[in-house]
């Protein structure tokens, strides 16, 4: 799927956008479909837990729904009209407005001055945060259903509703900021922070129910993270640099993943083994991870309070372009 709309995704000049059979509007048609798809497959993974005799059904539910969308996508990529010598936008045009930070997004701005920005620190800090709350359940699912009992199936569900979700995420993240563009994106980051910590507080709680519900929302909110951050980086650093200030960015998430999935949630995981043993080895109840959730949870609270401080400071550079701009017409 990510194959056939790759396809889909052109650079096109302004003038092209509301064209009822351009690419813009095929992008938009792909990604409503794909969307369509997610919640399909969510729903038929939330069947196959609460009906399991009925799993044949739902697994040919789901096998029909991949082939459907599968198959409308090419129609998609039939550009009818719009014709692969027309203009397309050429890299004076990408990005030609100023970044909310007051640099020119068609520049960018380097490294070694991006380095000396609060805004790059508060962007890794928020991803460490909130990005290595997901990798905690994502990086020990396996675990976290066998404290319930060991059960292969489950696994395999909530890995499958994880990745589901993780899909929603993404497309959401991707289009909400977008249709409400009058929002600042560091308040969507600020929110769906909130979402992961409410998600690190169900799988705290206990309980299959719970548990389940915590996984899915965990999946959703890391999706969504793999969205804002790119586009929070090229709107405050510019497009030019992108790729080195983003994978510098993603170094955010390899170290959460250190800290967080690997130090963390084994050495808590190993305590809890001690005083909750499992008869097959490993540790058994809702506590294995319990304590490494509320961990999470007042990590998240931090990454909220970044985020609000990194909307203030781009708060601060728009006001200040506005005012700037205000002197140079005057």
């Amino acid at each position: 799927l990510g194959l056939a709309c790759a396809q889909l995704l052109w650079l096109v000049p302004p003038s092209r956008l509301d064209d009822q059979d351009g690419p813009t509007w095929r992008l938009d048609m792909g990604l409503r479909l794909v969307m369509t798809l997610a919640v399909l497959l969510l729903a038929f993974g939330f069947a196959r837990v609460w009906w399991p005799d009925g799993r044949l059904t739902v697994n040919i539910g789901a096998f029909v729904s991949v082939i459907v969308t599968t198959g409308l996508l090419p129609l998609l990529m039939i550009r009818g009209t719009w014709s692969s010598q027309d203009p397309l936008l050429d890299a004076e045009q990408v990005g030609r407005s100023d970044g909310l930070a007051g640099a020119d997004v068609g520049a960018g701005l380097p490294l070694s001055k991006a380095l000396r920005m609060p805004e790059l620190w508060l962007l890794l800090l928020i991803g460490f945060v909130g990005m290595g709350s997901g990798l905690v359940v994502l990086n020990n699912a396996g675990q976290m259903v066998d404290s319930f009992g060991p059960d292969a199936k489950a696994t395999t569900m909530f890995v499958s509703l994880i990745s589901i979700a993780n899909c929603f995420g993404r497309i959401t993240f991707g289009l909400v900021p977008d249709l409400f563009s009058h929002v600042p994106r560091p308040l969507f980051c600020a929110a769906n922070v909130v979402i992961m910590g409410g998600a690190q507080s169900l799988l705290a709680i206990g309980g299959k129910p719970a548990f389940f519900a915590g996984g899915i929302i965990t999946g959703f909110s890391y999706g969504g993270f793999w969205t804002l951050m790119p586009t929070l980086v090229v709107e405050i650093f510019g497009t030019s640099t992108f790729a080195t200030l983003y994978n510098f960015q993603s170094l955010a998430v390899s170290a959460s993943s250190l800290t967080f999935s690997t130090f963390l949630a084994g050495h808590l995981y190993d305590r809890e083994a001690i005083l909750h043993p499992a008869a097959a080895g490993g540790c058994s109840g809702p506590t294995c991870y319990r304590t490494t959730c509320l961990v999470m949870v007042a990590a998240c609270a931090v990454g909220f309070f970044a985020s609000l401080m990194l909307l203030r400071i781009m708060k601060r550079h728009v006001r200040s372009s506005s005012a700037g701009l205000s002197l140079a017409v005057t």
